[in-house]
C-alpha cells in the first residue's frame, strides 16, 4: 500500500482540509531498456484462410499481439492479401517493428506494398527490411497489395508511470494501493449529497465559484475505475438545479423534423444509449434501463443518457455530443465493437426504418454502419445499416433549469472535533 497524501487549508467561510491523493498507475511489464518480440511464420500455422483469399489470423507472443485480416500461411512466408490490414498492439509501448519481406522496395509482394493506417510514428523500407518507429500500443498497416513476410521482429518498453491526483474535501485519512499492469486507478468515494448539490463525477477542470453555469466534462470511468493515458489532476463536480417553467418530457419522435437539432435520448428495448462502455475506453457504449409510457420516457434520465444533436450548417448532417463527457460519439472502423469518443466533432445522418418511429444513426465517416442495440449485453454497438437500426429517438420539450457547477461545496455535517490535551498537567 501507498500513501501520498497532501493536505492543502482552505479559507472560505472557515476552514477546509483539503485532501490531494496522488496515485502512480504504472502501464506494463519488462524492461524499461525494451524488449524484442520475434514472430515467424510459424505463429500463423494452422491460422487464416486460403490461398488467394486469406482470412483472419491473430498470434500473441510476450505481451504482444498481430492481427491479420486476409491473411495466409506457408511455412515459407505469410501472404498478406491486399485490402487486409495487420495489427500490432501491445499494453507496453511499441517503439519499433520491422518486417522482413520475400522481395525488396515497390517490387511484387515488398515491404513497399504496406503502408501505415493508424497508430501514429512512421514507416519507411529499404531492401526487404520494412520500418516503422514511433511510440504507440496499436499500429495498423494497410496492405496496399499483396505482402509477403517471413519475421516480424517488434520492440516494446514500459510505457511511463502516470500520477493521478485527486483534489478531494475530504477530512479522513485514506490508503491508496499502487496500480500496475493495466489495472485502473479507484478514486476516492466522495459524499453524494451535499446541501442543494449532487456530485457527478471527476473533471480534468474545477469551478471555484458557486454561479458557474460553464459545464466540466466528466472523464469516463470504467467498472468503477479510471485508466489514465497522461498526468493528470481531477476534480470533483457537483452540480444543482434552480428555476425552469413548465413540464420537462422526453416524447418519442415519429417522423422527421427538419432540424434534429435539440437534446435526446437513444433508447431501444427500454435501454438508453449512454456514454460509457461496456469495457475500456472504446466498443460498445453502455445501456441504461428507463422507464417509457405513452410514447415518452417518463424516468429521469442522467447526464450520461442525454446526447446534444448539433447540425452541420445547411448539411443534413448532425454532431451527437454527450452531455456529461462533452465529447461526441464516434463510428472508428467496420467491425461490430467500433463505438468510441472524440474530442472533435463527429457527423452522422439520420434516416428512418421500415419501422414507424425507428431510426438509424449512420456513421458519416463509415457510412454503411450505425449504432444498434445488441441485446445480450444491452449495450450498442457498430453494425451494419443495412439491416440493422439504432433504436427510438426521445426529444427533450419543455423549459430548463438552470444548471451550475461547483467543485467544493460546503456540506451540512456536523463538524470533526479535534481534543488536544494539554501539556504538562
Amino acid at each position: 500500500m501507498k500513501r501520498n497524501l497532501l493536505f492543502n487549508q482552505a479559507t472560505a467561510l472557515g476552514k477546509r482540509l483539503a485532501m490531494v491523493l496522488t496515485m502512480l498507475f504504472t502501464l506494463g511489464v519488462g524492461s524499461m531498456l525494451g524488449a524484442e518480440v520475434t514472430f515467424t511464420t510459424a505463429a500463423y500455422n494452422g491460422k487464416g484462410g486460403d490461398s488467394g483469399t486469406g482470412g483472419s489470423a491473430t498470434s500473441t507472443s510476450s505481451g504482444v499481439t498481430i492481427t491479420s485480416t486476409k491473411a495466409y500461411y506457408t511455412s515459407a512466408h505469410i501472404r498478406e492479401y491486399s485490402g487486409g490490414t495487420i495489427t500490432v498492439s501491445s499494453s507496453n509501448n511499441i517503439t519499433k517493428i520491422v518486417f522482413t519481406s520475400t522481395a525488396s522496395g515497390t517490387s511484387s509482394n515488398g515491404p513497399g506494398k504496406i503502408s501505415l493506417n493508424s497508430g501514429g510514428g512512421s514507416y519507411s523500407y529499404s531492401g526487404t527490411a520494412g520500418t516503422w518507429t514511433g511510440s504507440s500500443t496499436s499500429i495498423k498497416f494497410d496492405c496496399d497489395a499483396q505482402f509477403r513476410w517471413t519475421k516480424i521482429v517488434v520492440t516494446t518498453k514500459d510505457a511511463d508511470p502516470y500520477t493521478v491526483t485527486f483534489h478531494t474535501t475530504a477530512t479522513k485519512e485514506e490508503e491508496i494501493e499502487e496500480a500496475s499492469a493495466g489495472a485502473g486507478v479507484t478514486p476516492p468515494t466522495m459524499e453524494k449529497e451535499c446541501g442543494d448539490w449532487t456530485f457527478q463525477g471527476w473533471s480534468e477542470s474545477s469551478s471555484n465559484s458557486e454561479d458557474s453555469t460553464t459545464p466540466l466534462s466528466l472523464v469516463t470511468l470504467t467498472s468503477g475505475k479510471y485508466y489514465p493515458t497522461k498526468d493528470i489532476d481531477l476534480y470533483p463536480v457537483y452540480t444543482k438545479s434552480e428555476g425552469g417553467v413548465g413540464t420537462v418530457t422526453w416524447d418519442k419522435i415519429s417522423t422527421a423534423p427538419t432540424d434534429w437539432s435539440g437534446e435526446y435520448l437513444i433508447v431501444n428495448s427500454n435501454y438508453a444509449m449512454t456514454s460509457d462502455f461496456n469495457s475500456g475506453t472504446s466498443g460498445e457504449f453502455k445501456g441504461a434501463q428507463v422507464t417509457i409510457s405513452n410514447n415518452q420516457v417518463t424516468s429521469s434520465p442522467t447526464d450520461k443518457m442525454i446526447w446534444i444533436v448539433e447540425k452541420n450548417g445547411s448539411n443534413a448532417q448532425y454532431s451527437f455530443k454527450n452531455k456529461s463527457t462533452g465529447t461526441y460519439a464516434k463510428i472508428t472502423g467496420t467491425s461490430s465493437t467500433n463505438a468510441a469518443l472524440s474530442s472533435s466533432v463527429i457527423w452522422f445522418t439520420i434516416s428512418s426504418s421500415s419501422t414507424s418511429g425507428v431510426w438509424k444513426i449512420n456513421s458519416v465517416d463509415y457510412n454503411a454502419r450505425c449504432f444498434s442495440y445488441y441485446s445480450s449485453n444491452k449495450t450498442f454497438r457498430t453494425y451494419a445499416n443495412s439491416s440493422n437500426t439504432t433504436g427510438s429517438l426521445y426529444k427533450k420539450n419543455g423549459s430548463s433549469s438552470t444548471t451550475y457547477y461547483y467543485s467544493y461545496p460546503q456540506c451540512t455535517a456536523e463538524p470533526t472535533v479535534f481534543v488536544i490535551p494539554k501539556c504538562g498537567g
